[in-house]
């Protein structure tokens, strides 16, 4: 991705634009404050890399005054599209910076044709995204998210 602006709001002097690899440090320190970075091998600085590489994808930045406060990252397969991650410094957090990187990121897969957005949600040790994600209008549904980090060993079953 090349940084190119999305959007800028009013909120404290806030851009929303595209990730550079240059902002890597400071989504890895938020993602660490905030207990999101769990998985290294698929939230890590390699991953964010190849995120930002894959044409399917889409990776905002929130930036105040030059300062990188946030993120949010999903892809788009052509049927569905779905947001992995959000993550927003707690300095920043409840200030409507997490609602505008939703919003931002939902345009960009409208203008790739979705016809509807999902999000993974949960709640950890620092972090309920499910009543966000709640209020801004997303809806509880029956399935559960299962996932197997070792694919190596997937493969050989």
């Amino acid at each position: 991705m090349d940084g190119t602006l999305i959007t800028s709001k009013v909120i404290t002097n806030l851009i929303i634009r595209k990730f550079q690899e240059s902002d890597l440090k400071s989504i890895i320190e938020i993602l660490q404050i905030n207990n999101q970075l769990t998985h290294p091998d698929v939230d890590g600085p390699e991953a964010m890399i190849r995120v930002s590489k894959n044409t399917s994808s889409v990776f905002l930045i929130a930036e105040i005054n030059g300062k990188v406060v946030g993120s949010v990252r999903g892809v788009y397969d052509g049927s569905r599209a779905l947001i992995h991650q959000i993550t927003v410094h707690p300095d920043w957090q409840k200030q409507g910076i997490g609602s505008e990187l939703i919003k931002d990121i939902t345009r960009e897969f409208k203008n790739l044709g979705a016809p509807s957005v999902s999000v993974t949600a949960g709640k950890g040790d620092q972090w309920d995204s499910i009543e966000f994600f709640k209020k801004l209008g997303f809806t509880d549904m029956p399935i559960k998210l299962m996932v197997n980090f070792n694919i190596d060993e997937l493969i050989e079953k």
